[in-house]
């Protein structure tokens, strides 16, 4: 059976690997000193992690994605972009971009330390759990005189069986975080290049996927399917839809949602969408006075 200290260092081990989750895809620059001496106590080299975090790269990967267009963009790898951040020609971040780097990465380190906290208990929790069952199932066992063969069959097997599908939760936890998190640092990406292109009051839509859920149909098009146009200043003022209830939902920068994978552009100055392109396209100017004369003009 296991006893306190065996238990909390089963605890430390879930909280190591949480924070070299962050360390690795978000960055050690946001890692606490506790954080770090933990990293150090278990004899990890912090220089050894990346010098541009995952979280970064989605950042400018983000910008890059609405500065060459999305049909260019779809078509890009990521090898394409790694060689293109080696190679220095993504453009040095302005002080407002980094100070929204920054915040993606705080936002980032919050959620994914505060599903880390919820995995570390609920795995001292089982633990505990899994101890006094398996002491009422020990004196059960001494009854039928069967200890060592249900302890060596039994016991140990319903245990793997309770982490198991313990485990297989968190999984599916840490999956959905890492694409929240990763998502949502392309997104703002996105967003701070349409700001420095169109400015803070510029117009944006959403794009789709066509098997998308119905809130974000609902919230993101109109009922014929186009897209629907928002000011980028009422989309950010409505935050993210943590701790709401699916029907108060706002329009917020994607994802919409956990699993959400819509994103945005930006509406060009003077366009209307065309449903036929299904892309917004620059409406063309037609005098609203027909031409009166054929007589051909020189200018000397």
């Amino acid at each position: 059976m296991l006893n306190q200290n065996q238990i909390q260092k089963l605890v430390n081990i879930v909280d190591k690997y949480n924070i070299l989750f962050v360390g690795k895809h978000v960055g050690i620059d946001v890692l606490s000193n506790n954080d770090k001496a933990i990293l150090k106590n278990n004899g990890i080299d912090l220089k050894k992690f990346p010098k541009i975090s995952t979280v970064e790269k989605a950042f400018k990967w983000g910008m890059l994605a609405d500065a060459i267009g999305s049909a260019r963009s779809k078509i890009m790898s990521y090898a394409q972009f790694q060689k293109y951040l080696k190679e220095g020609k993504f453009l040095p971040l302005t002080e407002r971009e980094k100070v929204a780097l920054n915040n993606v990465k705080l936002r980032s380190y919050s959620d994914i330390r505060g599903l880390g906290n919820r995995i570390s208990k609920a795995t001292g929790d089982t633990l505990i759990e899994a101890d006094r069952n398996q002491r009422a199932r020990l004196e059960k066992l001494i009854k039928k005189e069967a200890i060592e063969a249900v302890l060596d069959r039994k016991s140990v097997k319903e245990f793997a069986s309770i982490l198991a599908s313990k485990t297989g939760d968190f999984l599916r936890d840490w999956e959905r975080t890492a694409a929240y998190v990763m998502h949502s640092a392309f997104t703002e990406g996105k967003i701070e290049h349409i700001k420095k292109t169109y400015g803070s009051q510029a117009w944006v839509y959403f794009e789709v996927l066509k098997d998308a859920c119905p809130h974000c149909r609902g919230l993101y098009l109109n009922p014929d399917g186009s897209p629907k146009k928002f000011l980028l200043s009422y989309v950010l003022k409505n935050g993210n839809n943590f701790g709401r209830k699916a029907a108060q939902w706002r329009v917020v920068s994607p994802p919409l949602h956990i699993n959400c994978r819509c994103e945005i552009y930006p509406v060009p100055v003077n366009a209307e969408w065309d449903s036929k392109k299904k892309q917004f396209v620059e409406k063309k100017y037609v005098s609203p006075v027909g031409r009166t004369s054929h007589a051909k003009v020189i200018i000397s």
